[in-house]
């Protein structure tokens, strides 16, 4: 639960608990008995496959909760050495929500989208396209949305819920609350909704696409590195392409003042407690300095203890500032 639950917080079917997967059941019988009762020309296999492919996205989730629990209980190469506690677990059991609502989403799309049905299986020209408004605007919109929902506001409401993980999981990248999930379908729904509104989408664009961000979620937020950094010198455009937990480390401040953290310091959650980042607000390392230094004192409100003190023992500690490329 965020620092302070905005409106929208909770899901809808949050009181149904377990029951909830009924949501979808008129739906799927609908689907079940338009294939059976249906003439071959005028069965759809976009309706039919709505159903197989949630469960699907369930299973795709499931091997990598799997794979990543195996990894981080084995210990090899983690990136925040640590383990992950059972309040973790018991948080991040409501994943499939977001696919629950995609589901619903999808079949109500279906009803009143006319350019919905009867989809090929394929299309090159509205696979390209989906991957063309992916890197342009879905990207950009993405990332201001991204730094929206780290603006205090809106951290606090609604961000920090994510963000209450220190060691990340692939199912971690799902756990948001209601209102915010809502924003991120509306965003990557942009590829999809152009497809069917141009009349070049395709079962293969459509289930692909969603694929493939499920697929780059999970593995972003595993906590090891499944992709050899070598891959990113030889092929540099690669990053634009997919992210690692490993990318994600670089984390930028923009107009907070930041610091570089030395090397020899492992395990600081720093960044909204989260990975270990290559950065640190400097806020954060004024608090790290405050400890090992053994001050006793404390900042509140506009009374500041000894900044030069603070910084010249930054500096010993061996904190850097931070410099940002132009």
């Amino acid at each position: 639960m965020a620092s302070k639950p905005g409106i929208l917080t909770d899901w809808p079917w949050k009181s149904l608990g377990s029951f909830k997967y009924v949501i979808l059941a008129p739906w799927v019988v609908h689907s079940i008995y338009s294939l059976i009762i249906k003439d071959g020309k005028e069965r759809d296999p976009v309706y039919v496959l709505f159903f197989p492919f949630l469960l699907w996205r369930t299973l795709h989730n499931q091997i990598w909760i799997s794979l990543s629990r195996y990894r981080t209980a084995k210990g090899n190469n983690r990136i925040v050495d640590k383990s992950i506690e059972f309040e973790q677990v018991d948080r991040e059991s409501n994943w499939d929500d977001q696919i629950l609502l995609n589901g619903i989403l999808f079949y109500v799309g279906y009803m009143i989208l006319p350019g919905a049905a009867h989809m090929p299986i394929w299309r090159t020209d509205g696979v390209l396209l989906t991957i063309l408004l992916h890197m342009g605007p879905v990207e950009f919109l993405y990332y201001w949305l991204h730094r929206a929902l780290h603006h205090h506001y809106l951290y606090s409401r609604y961000h920090s819920h994510h963000h209450s993980s220190i060691v990340t999981e692939p199912i971690t990248s799902v756990i948001h609350p209601f209102a915010e999930h809502l924003a991120y379908f509306i965003l990557f729904s942009i590829p999809l909704l152009a497809g069917i509104f141009m009349r070049k989408s395709s079962i293969a664009a459509v289930f692909g696409y969603i694929s493939y961000i499920d697929f780059m979620n999970n593995m972003g937020h595993c906590n090891f590195e499944l992709i050899p950094k070598m891959l990113f010198s030889i092929f540099p455009p690669l990053k634009y392409l997919m992210y690692t937990p490993s990318l994600r480390k670089d984390c930028l401040y923009h107009t907070t003042p930041a610091m570089m953290p030395p090397k020899s310091f492992q395990n600081i959650d720093s960044c909204e407690n989260w990975l270990p980042r290559r950065a640190m607000s400097a806020s954060r390392v004024a608090g790290v300095i405050h400890a090992l230094e053994g001050w006793n004192v404390h900042e509140c409100g506009n009374t500041m203890f000894n900044i030069e003190k603070i910084w010249e023992a930054s500096l010993h500690h061996g904190f850097r500032p931070l410099t940002i490329p132009t």
